[in-house]
């Protein structure tokens, strides 16, 4: 779209949060943060911050160079004061799955069975809506979807998919089985919960999420350019990388 306005005589820019899709569309210029996905500009009610990313961003006009450039932001977002924010997230009495699990589908499969009620009590409260759904699977339906590619069945699209390949389904049936955990747990009475508290249950202590991990070790090596692409960018949020080091 930047590449249109431009040729309109309207110079452009934009904030990217996944370095590789930059790479690969090649805007007229963009900055890349390394933030969460949902928040470019960094944390909220953080003026001075935010600005900063936004001088960077507006800065990009005066660089030279083209057709396309790529700024790289060099902060890291600022923490949340953890005197306003509960770190503790998640159903009562939650246990880490078992480490290095040889049934990540299993283990999968009964946490969503474990959350289920969580997530239908969430739903039924007033002024709550679900944003998993994008990729037309139930999430018991994304783990076998997902499961057959573990298992290094070649990657088919299920009866019910919203996603116009593969590698699309993927990306949409990741960040559906996320969303349906995160908010089975905002059933939780949990108040004022920092970002990182939530990501930290979710990557740290589900099982969910260790399938997905797993899943990424394997589909990063597929010989499916569009798989792998989505798997290394897409799968798992960058700032969670770090995690997969015990995977592997």
């Amino acid at each position: 779209m930047g590449h249109f306005v431009e040729l309109a005589g309207i110079a452009t820019s934009r904030i990217s949060l996944i370095r590789e899709h930059s790479l690969g569309f090649r805007p007229p210029r963009a900055l890349w943060v390394p933030f969460p996905l949902g928040r470019p500009f960094g944390a909220p009610n953080e003026p001075a911050f935010q600005t900063e990313v936004l001088e960077s961003l507006f800065a990009l006009f005066n660089s030279e160079g083209g057709p396309s450039v790529l700024g790289e932001f060099p902060k890291e977002a600022p923490k949340p004061d953890a005197s306003k924010t509960t770190e503790a997230f998640g159903p009562a009495n939650w246990s880490k799955p078992t480490e290095g699990s040889a049934d990540v589908i299993g283990d999968a499969k009964a946490e969503v069975a474990r959350l289920s009620p969580h997530h239908a009590s969430w739903v039924g409260k007033p002024g709550n809506r679900s944003i998993a759904g994008a990729s037309g699977l139930d999430p018991l339906e994304i783990i076998d979807f997902l499961g057959d590619l573990l298992s290094g069945a070649p990657p088919a699209l299920p009866p019910n998919a919203a996603g116009s390949s593969p590698a699309a389904m993927i990306r949409l049936a990741g960040a559906d089985l996320r969303h349906w955990c995160i908010e089975a747990a905002m059933d939780s009475p949990s108040q004022n919960l920092s970002i990182n508290a939530i990501d930290d249950w979710f990557w740290g202590k589900t099982a969910c999420a260790a399938f997905l991990l797993r899943l990424q070790v394997v589909l990063a090596q597929s010989d499916q350019e569009d798989i792998a692409k989505v798997a290394t960018a897409a799968l798992i949020p960058r700032e969670q990388h770090h995690r997969l080091l015990k995977k592997e």
